[in-house]
Formats: structure tokens, C-alpha cells, sequence
């Protein structure tokens, strides 16, 4: 659980820098040796509703309070 609460840190983290939107695709590549599809998308799914992040088509982008 620690290690997704981290890797869960580190996408907030990067999309926080990424004000143009990060794509959905580059995230997933840089993590790929180190969780599955299905975890990623579970955990992006998660990020949104829990309004840490939020998507628009294929990219994420920082909500006010990350930014």
C-alpha cells in the first residue's frame, strides 16, 4: 500500500507541473515496469474522484489546489 500511496504522490507531483496536461500514455510507460495497466488505470480513476487530479480525453491536468 505504501508504494502506490508514493507512485499515487509522484503522479500528482508530476501532473501538478504539467499545466498543459499530462498524457494519460507517458505517465503509464514511466511506470510500467513497476505496476500493471488495470492498477494504473485503477489509481488514475481514484486520483480523480478523489479530486487530487482531473482528466480531460486522454491527458490529466493539476486541479486549483496542486497548482
Amino acid at each position: 500500500m505504501l508504494v502506490l500511496r508514493r507512485v499515487a504522490e509522484a503522479i500528482t507531483a508530476v501532473v501538478a507541473e504539467c499545466p498543459t496536461g499530462a498524457p494519460g500514455g507517458h505517465l503509464y510507460a514511466a511506470l510500467m515496469q513497476h505496476i500493471t495497466l488495470d492498477q494504473f488505470q485503477s489509481l488514475m480513476s481514484v486520483l480523480v474522484e478523489a479530486g487530487r487530479i482531473t482528466k480531460r480525453g486522454d491527458r490529466y491536468y493539476p486541479t486549483e489546489e496542486a497548482r
